[in-house]
């Protein structure tokens, strides 16, 4: 039984629980906002957000860092750079309000349980651009100035160091590199250690001055 919270009483979110009670092996446990404590607490599949409405307040969801939650927002912005700041905030996938998201919800939302994600087409072109950019980096010459200000990461850990210098998330960097998101806080661990610190902010701050 695939379980899923829809975080926002809006009209398409109504249509997608009008949708979801038409289908077998989906329920919905919760549909209003429920508070990122609560939600820790809450076991729940899938969790949907309606974006639209934090467009409008200029404002970004809260998005929970849930072990094995898939978190799936619904728009219909179109503008590219939005949506690519909804997947930096945290978002795994984007879908759009539309027909064909609702006939296909039963696929959707088996496929994103199992690990898949969805992503406006225009939106992966430009991800991929981006990720090539930050592959193409020469870690071994940042983990050199590393060591020459006496920090010694291995080349993973550079690597990853790297990332964090310029401001991307554990979920951004699991995916550029290839690995777990969780792999990614192992390594990030190391990192905190081997520099002295506890904060990601003061860790970023002391990267950016190598």
């Amino acid at each position: 039984m695939i379980e899923i919270i829809l975080m926002n009483q809006t009209p398409f979110m109504r249509l997608i629980q009008e949708r979801i009670s038409l289908l077998e092996g989906i329920q919905v446990l919760a549909f209003q906002e429920i508070s990122m404590e609560l939600i820790h607490y809450v076991h729940a599949d899938i969790v949907v957000f309606d974006l639209d409405e934090y467009i409008d307040k200029r404002e970004k969801p809260h998005i929970p860092a849930v072990n094995n939650q898939m978190i799936v927002g619904v728009t219909e912005s179109v503008d590219q750079l939005q949506l690519l700041g909804w997947l930096e905030a945290g978002m795994d996938s984007l879908l759009f309000k539309e027909d064909q998201t609702l006939e296909n919800l039963d696929g959707i939302f088996h496929s994103i349980t199992v690990g898949n994600c969805y992503i406006p087409p225009f939106v992966v072109s430009t991800l991929l651009m981006e990720m090539d950019k930050l592959k193409s980096i020469d870690h071994g010459k940042f983990r050199t100035e590393l060591q020459n200000n006496k920090y010694h990461l291995t080349p993973k850990e550079a690597e990853i160091a790297y990332l964090m210098k310029r401001d991307l998330t554990n979920n951004e960097i699991a995916r550029v590199i290839g690995i777990s998101e969780g792999t990614v806080k192992v390594h990030i661990s190391h990192i905190y250690k081997k520099l002295g610190m506890k904060k990601r902010k003061a860790v970023v701050e002391l990267l950016r001055t190598i």
